[in-house]
């Protein structure tokens, strides 16, 4: 149990992104992130930001433009197929900085 794969990025204004994998247990490894002001307070609670893919989790990384809009991009697959290079795919998720998801 513990976070592991943390990644965060900037912005230009001071204001940062943080993401990285929760391992809670029985659950599998998913992807969580948080928002924070430029002097170190947190804007947000902890969101998870994995919706769809269900299974294992990991390599999180993390980018932010200028306006705060910003993506949060990690592996995913299946657990029980861990060391198969075919069972996973690169998933990528994007959001205003308000947390709110853009699809397009």
């Amino acid at each position: 149990m513990g976070q592991t794969d943390v990644a965060a990025a900037v912005s230009p204004d001071g204001r940062f992104v943080a993401a990285w994998v929760s391992h809670g247990g029985p659950i599998p490894p998913d992807v969580y992130s948080r928002r924070f002001k430029s002097d170190g307070p947190a804007e947000s609670t902890e969101e998870n930001v994995n919706m769809y893919n269900k299974g294992c989790q990991e390599s999180v990384a993390v980018g932010v433009w200028p306006d705060g809009r910003h993506v949060i991009a990690w592996r995913g697959h299946s657990c029980k197929m861990l060391f198969d290079a075919n069972a996973g795919g690169i998933l990528v998720q994007r959001f205003n900085w308000d947390g709110s998801r853009l699809y397009r």
